[in-house]
């Protein structure tokens, strides 16, 4: 999941939507516990010296 959302973060720096998002969505949509994954990436994103903005944005959207 973690690199998914980093392809998906990599194409809001270049300014794009690919078909990633879709493939996020149903990443989550399959997992039972994906909420509680998510908000385990995104605290561990936030907690470092230098969060990568974009990658949280991607775990905000799932």
């Amino acid at each position: 999941m973690l690199q998914l959302a980093k392809r998906v973060a990599g194409d809001l720096r270049r300014g794009q939507m690919t078909d990633e998002l879709q493939t996020v969505g149903l990443a989550l949509s399959e997992r039972s516990d994906a909420v509680v994954v998510v908000l385990d990436l995104l605290i561990a994103e936030v907690g470092k010296k230098r969060p990568d903005e974009d990658l949280c944005e991607v775990f905000l959207l799932g």
